[in-house]
């Protein structure tokens, strides 16, 4: 029987399920089972799903192909009235599927309390992408940034704890790191991200060109990090690297270049509240004073200017002042 002209209906208004088919449109079949495309809503959680089979006696949708879940959230603080409000989750899940348990097959008229439902349990592969506009241009583009969900079961889709929702998984990112295995939570900011640490070794860093060490945080805010990073004879340290895929940025609170006589030599190096821009495939690493001079050669000179640090060379410009004098240039290459 095709039906059209459905807006929407519920199948459990106790459980706050209900469906938007698309194009009003529905197909019910026989022992009441039905075949349709559409927006599920169920709890707090909402499904674009596509070939949705409806089946009664089991009380349940089987969702082979759902393009996103989105999904709001209690909020971490309370209102004035002691209340926690309903915030939307600024990150879909996409390209799963499952099957969404309505209620006990035994309680379709949702006249005894199941608390536990409504229940979903995923049954392939889910990806959340970071290639929004809104995060630093869509500069993570999704076809090589992203976190893979692992198959996942989500209880009480109407009533659970914001802090105890979380999904595990990977993220792959397009080489900045090896594949980081953790587990995706809702952060402060009502994305979907996730803190952890580098091992003690440090994290391998855009295929080797550096080695990161500390701490890593992934959400709608990109992926920072907040520790010391090591690029040939470099160290900076910095509260907010800034990761992207073909480069890095930060204003680093300290900064230095130890001295290297061979195979290429280096001058010893010190600087404080500098700005770092690296560009690893390239390689090399440009340093630009911004309010405080950088010091040279164990505190013998200093420069208003920056440094360009690569495997063959350093090379700067900008102010020297050495002893009582002083030169500028914009092309220095510096030796040990």
């Amino acid at each position: 029987l095709k039906l059209y002209g459905v807006k929407y209906f519920f199948l459990s208004d106790s459980q706050n399920v209900f469906i938007f088919p698309n194009n009003q449109q529905l197909i019910v079949k026989r022992g009441m089972d039905f075949v349709f495309s559409g927006r599920v809503h169920a709890g707090t959680f909402d499904f674009y799903a596509r070939q949705v089979n409806f089946n009664y006696d089991q009380f349940k949708m089987d969702m082979p192909v759902v393009d996103s879940m989105s999904f709001h959230v209690p909020s971490f603080e309370k209102d004035e009235y002691g209340r926690r409000k309903q915030k939307k989750v600024r990150n879909v899940i996409s390209d799963l599927g499952g099957d969404l348990y309505i209620d006990d097959p035994n309680n379709k008229s949702g006249s005894k309390n199941f608390p536990k439902y409504p229940i979903f349990s995923s049954t392939k592969d889910a990806y959340v992408y970071y290639d929004d506009p809104s995060i630093f241009n869509g500069v993570y583009e999704r076809d090589k940034f992203f976190f893979y969900l692992y198959p996942f079961t989500i209880d009480s889709l109407d009533n659970f704890k914001t802090e105890l929702l979380q999904f595990e998984g990977y993220l792959a990112s397009a080489g900045i790191f090896p594949d980081i295995e953790d587990t995706l939570r809702v952060q402060r900011d009502y994305s979907l991200g996730f803190e952890t640490q580098a091992p003690e070794s440090g994290f391998d860093t855009y295929g080797g060109k550096g080695t990161y060490f500390a701490k890593i945080k992934l959400s709608n805010e990109g992926l920072r990090g907040n520790g010391f990073l090591k690029y040939l004879t470099s160290t900076s340290w910095s509260g907010d690297y800034r990761f992207f895929p073909d480069s890095c940025n930060t204003l680093a609170d300290k900064f230095i270049i130890e001295e290297q006589f061979t195979p290429v030599e280096y001058p010893q190096v010190s600087a404080i509240n500098v700005f770092q821009h690296w560009r690893p495939y390239e390689d090399f690493m440009t340093v630009k004073y911004t309010d405080i001079p950088i010091d040279m050669f164990n505190q013998q000179s200093q420069l208003l200017g920056k440094l360009v640090l690569s495997p063959e060379s350093l090379r700067g410009a900008g102010l020297m002042s050495f002893e009582d004098a002083e030169m500028k240039s914009k092309m220095y290459a510096f030796k040990q």
